[in-house]
Formats: C-alpha cells, sequence, structure tokens
C-alpha cells in the first residue's frame, strides 16, 4: 500500500506529548492527527475525517475521562481507543471498554506496538 496506512488521532492536553505522538507515529505507516482536549477531537471525528484509532489521554477529558471514553466505545463501536496514561492511573479506566491501556514513557516503542497489533487484527483479510 502506498502512502500511509493507518490514520490515528492522538487527543493530549500537552502539546509537547502531541506532537511527540505525531512525530512517532509518522515515521512509520501511520498518519497522525492530533488534538487538544475531548472537545476538539469529538469534532475532528464529527468532520468525517477518516481515522483507524484514537490515541486518548483521558485526562485529556477533564475529570470525566473514563466516561468519555466509554461514550467513544459506545459511539463509535469499531473505533478502538487505546488509553495513553500515566503510571498508576491504569485502575481508574480500566472498565472503560478500551481496546488497550498503555502506560507513559520516554520511549513510545510500547504504544506503536500496541496500536500497529491492534489495528493489523482488525485489518479485514486480504481477498
Amino acid at each position: 500500500m502506498q502512502g500511509k496506512e493507518f490514520r490515528i488521532l492522538i487527543i493530549d492536553r500537552n502539546p509537547n506529548v502531541r506532537e511527540f505522538l505525531k512525530r512517532e507515529f509518522s515515521r512509520g505507516r501511520f498518519s497522525a492527527r492530533t488534538a487538544k482536549d475531548a472537545a476538539e477531537g469529538l469534532a475532528v471525528l464529527a468532520s468525517g475525517e477518516p481515522v483507524d484509532l484514537i490515541v486518548l489521554d483521558p485526562d485529556s477529558a477533564g475529570a470525566g475521562g473514563a466516561a468519555f471514553v466509554r461514550r467513544l466505545v459506545r459511539e463509535r463501536a469499531g473505533l478502538p481507543v487505546v488509553l495513553h496514561v500515566l503510571g498508576g492511573e491504569e485502575a481508574a479506566v480500566a472498565d472503560c471498554g478500551a481496546a488497550a491501556v498503555v502506560e507513559k514513557s520516554g520511549d513510545p516503542a510500547r504504544l506503536l506496538a500496541v496500536a500497529g497489533g491492534i489495528l493489523r487484527e482488525r485489518r479485514p483479510a486480504a481477498v
């Protein structure tokens, strides 16, 4: 396939994290779009721009992070959400219905691997 294979929406309130993840995802088979918070992320989704996976810092939705994730999972069935959380926050979002939870670190390799694995699993088999 020419160009980028998967389209990622990164929602994170920290502009440095957003740009870092966008750069790292864009180095591979991903094209990445960013949003600074839940409202901006919903606007991207409402625009009809294709998105294959969301990487979300639940804190970007404020105090309602878990509820926002549940809403995304319910309203966007089939669109996987990978939560990107600080260490120790995994339990707070464990039952949200996300496809995966990955702890934030300075090395994005695990996040990239998890996202890629989820997307490869969901891709229809070639005919």
